[in-house]
């Protein structure tokens, strides 16, 4: 029996962003400076990204956003509009390749009620069973008991792993 091989560390620069800012226009104050689309892998529909997949003789992607768009130095309320538009669009690649393809969300740590919102509904968008932030939030969150509380409370509730990533 061969074991799987998964890759924990695959990001997504999503498409309800490269479309917009390719486009000339700027997404939630985002441009086409923002998101690695220097890299050509960054704009690969899916099916590209499974043929690199099986290529590399990779069975699983555990696939998460890029760094920039976490955006913790924005207005919270945008914040919540990324990450609601990332982690939908993450759940979609999710929902098309469910043997292939696992996902992370987003959430606007900076705001506890809107990063306790996010969570707890990706938590339950189906595909997306934990959550990654960078090490910026999860500093700030330890150094606020009720933000850290709030905003890890639905993880111990519905059992879900989350990740802390060092940026």
């Amino acid at each position: 029996m061969n074991a799987r091989v998964i890759d924990v560390h695959a990001h997504v620069t999503p498409r309800c962003f490269s479309d917009v800012v390719l486009g000339g226009s700027d997404w939630h104050g985002m441009t086409s400076d923002d998101g690695e689309l220097h890299n050509p892998m960054n704009l690969w529909s899916i099916d590209q990204r499974i043929e690199a997949m099986d290529a590399d003789g990779i069975d699983v992607q555990l696939t998460s956003p890029t760094d920039v768009f976490y955006q913790y130095q924005q207005d919270p309320e945008v914040a919540a509009r990324i990450a609601w538009a990332v982690n939908d669009e993450v759940a979609e690649m999710v929902r098309a390749r469910p043997s292939r393809i696992a996902g992370l969300a987003t959430v606007p740590m900076q705001d506890t009620d809107l990063a306790v919102a996010e969570l707890t509904r990706a938590i339950r968008e189906p595909g997306l069973p934990a959550s990654l932030s960078c090490s910026v939030a999860t500093a700030l969150a330890a150094s606020s008991a009720r933000l850290f509380s709030a905003a890890w409370a639905p993880i111990a509730s519905d059992t879900m792993p989350s990740n802390a990533a060092a940026t």
